[in-house]
């Protein structure tokens, strides 16, 4: 995903689209791609989950979203339940009531992606799947109740397990590095040590290159915390994340 300005240069951007690195969606290994010029929204961007069983909703949740600012907006956090208020929280789960009928979603998982503008969530996109990014684990950790085994039990006709509320706050927070080669990691095991983190994954050792973060494939790694409410997890996730140095070099 690119943010063009008004004065880009757009025979640029749009070299820069069909040569995405984007693994399984690479253009020509699927005959070829389309892609979507949209208006631009500003706004908090969140994201919604819904279980659906013969067309009811058995669970919703919101996962608030922290991205990257300037032309590639990356997601770089979440944290489950969202941080919305009330009121845009209602409003979501009217908006994913009205995707559910209007698309005759029968069974299983619907995921779709929200920008907030003055307190109105506008769909961004959806699709008829698990969420990615961890959310299915930060779900599950927030929970204490499984997204995935509640979507195989509607797959095969049975009732899935009511979810309860939601008993901590669960949240990643995606690493960055100066673009160039790694010279050292630095700080993973005090990362693993701040209070309520989860899981600390780096991805880039000594002499593998960091590239610009211009998408999610970018990321050199993340944290995962919880806490007793969603700032909280987010402030273990912080602190964990600021725990931890990738150190680069630009050759030459």
């Amino acid at each position: 995903m690119q943010i063009l300005p008004p004065d880009a240069d757009t025979a640029t951007a749009w070299a820069l689209t069909p040569g995405a690195e984007e693994q399984m969606f690479r253009p020509g290994e699927s005959g070829g791609s389309r892609y979507l010029a949209e208006r631009l929204l500003r706004g908090p961007e969140v994201s919604a989950e819904v279980l659906v069983r013969d067309g009811e909703i058995t669970f919703f949740n919101s996962t608030t979203k922290d991205v990257l600012p300037g032309r590639h907006p990356v997601e770089m956090g979440h944290v489950v339940p969202g941080q919305e208020s009330d009121e845009v929280a209602a409003r979501l789960a009217a908006g994913m009531r009205a995707l559910v009928e209007a698309a005759k979603f029968s069974t299983g998982v619907l995921h779709g992606e929200w920008i907030v503008v003055d307190g109105v969530p506008h769909l961004v996109e959806c699709a008829a799947r698990l969420p990615g990014d961890y959310i299915v684990e930060l779900v599950e950790m927030a929970y204490d109740w499984s997204l995935l085994r509640g979507f195989l039990a509607v797959l095969e006709g049975r009732h899935a397990e009511p979810a309860p509320p939601a008993v901590r706050g669960a949240a990643i927070r995606y690493l960055s590095a100066e673009p160039g080669e790694v010279r050292e990691v630095r700080g993973a095991e005090r990362a693993g040590a701040v209070d309520g983190v989860r899981e600390v994954l780096v991805r880039v050792r000594g002499g593998d290159t960091v590239e610009p973060i211009t998408s999610s494939w970018k990321r050199p790694g993340h944290v995962i915390a919880t806490g007793a409410d969603g700032p909280a997890a987010v402030g273990a996730a912080e602190r964990a994340r600021a725990a931890l140095t990738i150190e680069t070099h630009r050759p030459g």
